[in-house]
């Protein structure tokens, strides 16, 4: 068989045990090169993998090789790697074995040459458990450290060279790579496009309805947002937080009968998101605010609506899985940018004491004229927080707090 015919046997097989895995092996780029001593990652986001290498494993080992240079990919070990690249490539494959695990079994013949956070548990002498639930990058803060800043060998022979790029070329293309990820050729735009190729593959993953916690946590780790929302919202969830009553003096209701003299419920807000995704948004801004949406959701509950020039369906999510599985997957627009219709929406929609964000660029053609003014100022007043985020132009709105998403 093949190096080609494998290859599509690799991908059938992922895409039965693992849509997340199967789904980011299908965008990558991979170069087949006799340059290259056994198999890698190059600094513009290629797989660089040595043919013979690949023909002496078995099929599941090829398997197991092409996901792990997957992950890496799909993490972004090569642009987070730190000083020592040898303590660092220990700890990125270690994560990437664990992750793997859940999904396909290694063998006898690469298992003995792999890294575990069961070695690395041993190595630092902390508990399994403990390692589970820590980063790439809190891992080699444990590792001891080698000096070494240049190329070696994983535990696996996966070479981790910080840039294979020269041994790749003239090499063979065994697949191209997504052109929406590769197509500007710029690492930066690249590696975002990777990001939201997770977004997408977490999303398949969900559906299938098989998540390890260790998929969650490094989900987790790539969807960083850039506002801290639990400092801006910490007063609208002060009453009540984490208390089911509080004391009042209010006289029992004739009407309801079980609401005893000095007993108050509370319930957390519902935060109403409102996502700019207009012409003027670009893929980079909106996976930023699908972000942002994902850290609200692990607070409250959340609605979110996006809008252009007109207002669409909300989509309401209980938890940040929600917010991928659900609100991701079914963003609309690419219209002209008015805000009104939304905020009308939102306006009859929303309780007393909701949280209003809104998520833009802050180029919304109607935002001075006078009914938007309106409508802005009586959602502020029904709401117990109204924040406008914007990437690029700052906004005054009288009631509302401003914040300015960094790029």
């Amino acid at each position: 068989m093949t190096i080609e015919e494998d290859f599509q046997k690799v991908k059938s097989t992922l895409m039965a045990v693992s849509p997340f895995i199967s789904s980011l092996l299908r965008r990558a780029r991979i170069v087949l090169s006799d340059e290259v001593p056994t198999a890698g990652v190059t600094d513009d986001y290629t797989i660089a993998v040595n043919p013979n290498f690949l023909n002496s494993l078995c099929f599941a080992d090829k398997t197991w090789v092409l996901a792990h240079e997957t992950l890496h990919i799909a993490f972004n070990h090569i642009k987070r790697s730190a000083e020592d690249k040898v303590a660092w490539n220990v700890a990125a494959d270690a994560v990437d074995n664990h992750l793997l695990s859940f999904f396909i079994k290694c063998t006898c013949n690469l298992e003995k040459f792999s890294v575990t956070l069961h070695h690395i548990a041993c190595l630092v002498k902390k508990p399994v458990e403990e390692l589970e639930a820590m980063s790439v990058e809190e891992i080699y803060r444990l590792l001891p450290k080698s000096g070494s800043s240049g190329g070696s060998k994983g535990g696996e022979g996966v070479e981790v060279e910080r840039d294979l790029n020269a041994k790749c070329k003239g090499g063979k293309v065994l697949q191209e790579g997504d052109p929406e990820i590769y197509g500007s050729g710029q690492k930066d735009e690249v590696a975002e496009k990777w990001k939201q190729a997770v977004v997408k593959a977490y999303a398949q993953q969900k559906l299938a309805g098989k998540v390890p916690a260790a998929l969650k946590r490094v989900v987790d780790e790539i969807l960083q947002p850039k506002v801290d929302w639990r400092s801006l919202l910490r007063q609208a969830f002060t009453d009540g937080l984490g208390k089911t009553v509080v004391s009042t003096y209010k006289r029992p209701s004739r009407k309801f009968p079980d609401a005893y003299p000095g007993i108050r419920r509370f319930t957390f807000p519902t935060v109403h998101v409102l996502i700019d995704t207009s012409g003027s948004i670009g893929e980079e801004e909106l996976t930023q605010f699908v972000t942002e949406v994902y850290s609200l959701a692990k607070m409250s509950r959340v609605s979110v609506r996006s809008w252009d020039a007109d207002a669409y369906e909300a989509i309401a999510a209980n938890t940040p899985q929600q917010v991928i599985s659900k609100v991701a997957q079914n963003i609309r627009g690419g219209g002209g940018t008015m805000i009104r219709p939304c905020l009308r929406k939102v306006l009859s929609e929303m309780k007393s004491k909701d949280i209003v964000v809104v998520l833009s660029d802050g180029e919304i053609y109607d935002l001075d004229e006078d009914e938007t003014k309106l409508l802005l100022s009586e959602v502020a007043a029904k709401s117990s927080v109204s924040i406008f985020a914007s990437t690029l132009r700052e906004v005054d709105i009288q009631g509302w707090r401003f914040v300015k998403i960094s790029s």
